[in-house]
């Protein structure tokens, strides 16, 4: 397998990562500026792929070309799983998973419009949105981990390992001797000749 392949896998995992959180950024834009109808049709917005570029059509036409370039990101990282990263199966399942949620997700994008923003439906979008960038996340890091720097594996490894046990502490110095300690019974306390018990 290529070097240059699996930098193709890793780099478009980085560059799917950033254009998803870019696009749910744009998202949440179009969810707080009331701007969901801005384009009432889909996948056009309102019958055209070159709205004006202004008001709500502007935001919600922005967040579906964020949306889009996220999907041609991901398709790069999906094929790229497939043909370098054969040896490492665990991406080519997270690489699917992606792949399959931003298809979930321009399906429910469209939906989403169709119902007039039905807030089921806008939460399970925002919901696979998440898991999406998840999905990439983890392929973010598990891609990019051996190249990460050394004491970075390190300092991660230390900060996930538990601290070892180690000896007992030793029990406080008597300072009367003779006398039993808080945790002493005075019925073990040693008998004898010498002894009033």
């Amino acid at each position: 397998m290529s070097e240059t392949g699996r930098d193709i896998f890793r780099w478009s995992a980085v560059a799917s990562f950033f254009a998803c959180y870019a696009t749910m950024m744009l998202g949440g834009e179009v969810l707080a500026s009331g701007s969901g109808l801005g384009c009432a049709s889909w996948p056009s917005c309102n019958g055209s792929f070159t709205p004006p570029f202004v008001g709500a059509a502007a935001i919600e036409w922005s967040h579906r070309l964020g949306a889009f370039t996220l999907s041609v990101f991901v398709t790069v990282l999906f094929v790229s799983a497939l043909l370098f990263e054969r040896r490492r199966p665990t991406m080519i399942r997270l690489a699917s998973l992606a792949f399959s949620s931003v298809l979930l997700e321009a399906l429910l994008g469209g939906v989403v419009v169709e119902s007039r923003l039905a807030v089921w439906l806008v939460v399970l979008h925002f919901a696979v949105a998440t898991a999406l960038l998840g999905f990439l996340g983890l392929i973010v890091l598990l891609g990019n981990l051996p190249h990460f720097p050394k004491r970075w594996v390190e300092w991660a490894t230390r900060a996930s390992t538990d601290l070892p046990a180690g000896p007992p502490r030793p029990a406080p110095a008597d300072p009367l001797p003779g006398r039993p300690t808080p945790g002493d019974s005075p019925w073990s306390q040693p008998t004898g000749p010498g002894s009033s018990g």
